[in-house]
């Protein structure tokens, strides 16, 4: 599961650093073609920077709102990248972003089917192994017996109390 989402963060990369060329390239070839692309995206490369940082931040709000901003920048750089396609060399560089950010969202894809929608599966993220600890805390202390604990265990874990089975 590691290698799976260390490739997922090297495209990622990858991705944002052909964007980022992508615009730096109307500075070092001096085409007007290159350069009126550059100018295009001088706008919102700060925004992208941003929106790329936010990215790995582990607070899954901010993550969503960088993805929204990159996600963004991706498509005025596909719109310029198109525009310009045969012209200069920046849309091939915008394009190979662009087409790199799309893989790396197949891979989301691939990677929540076929784990079920379960994310990283990752015991330090997954609610119900901190609930569970909270309530072995308890039975620790002695506010509840091993038996409160169990069948608060099984509630957790299968969705159901004593009451509720069949």
């Amino acid at each position: 599961m590691k290698i799976f989402n260390i490739v997922k963060k090297i495209i990622l990369i990858l991705s944002f650093v052909f964007g980022i060329f992508s615009f730096i390239n109307g500075s070092i070839t001096l085409e007007s073609v290159d350069q009126a692309i550059s100018a295009l995206l001088v706008s919102f490369v700060i925004l992208a920077c941003v929106g790329f940082f936010l990215f790995f931040i582990e607070n899954k709000i901010a993550r969503r709102i960088g993805q929204g901003i990159v996600t963004g920048y991706m498509a005025i750089l596909l719109f310029a990248s198109i525009t310009y396609i045969g012209k200069c060399s920046a849309p091939i560089f915008g394009l190979t972003s662009v087409i790199l950010y799309a893989i790396y969202f197949l891979i989301c894809l691939i990677g929540y089917l076929a784990l079920g929608g379960e994310g990283d599966n990752d015991p330090k993220n997954d609610i119900r192994i901190k609930k569970i600890l909270g309530w072995k805390e308890l039975q620790n202390q002695g506010v509840i017996t091993a038996e409160e604990f169990e069948a608060k265990r099984e509630e957790i874990i299968y969705g159901k109390n004593k009451n509720n089975k069949k």
